[in-house]
């Protein structure tokens, strides 16, 4: 299930088991790191503000789920990546005259 949390809320509900992954941006990624001893399992280099943050008893335990969830969340930032562009040809060709 996924649970919309504010980014400064991650941390409480990290470290009580409230979640068991979240996605989140800096500098929130390193105070899951530092202070709850989380682990970045999916680090998107082609977006700035994607990362998959885990417990490491999550990923030992539910890996299977862990892995289609870093699946799913390629395809659809690379979906949304091709749906950039195609709109950006179509606005490109609409100015030309």
């Amino acid at each position: 299930m996924v649970i919309p949390t504010a980014n400064p809320d991650q941390l409480g509900l990290f470290q009580s088991g409230g979640v068991d992954a979240v996605w989140t941006v800096e500098p929130w990624v390193t105070r899951l790191e530092r202070d709850a001893k989380a682990r970045v399992f999916l680090d998107d280099k082609d977006t700035i503000t994607t990362w998959l943050v885990s417990s490491v008893k999550f990923l030992r335990d539910r890996h299977d789920l862990a892995k289609k969830i870093a699946d799913r969340e390629c395809r659809t930032d690379k979906m949304d990546s091709a749906e950039s562009s195609r709109s950006a040809e179509v606005t490109d060709r609409g100015t030309q005259s």
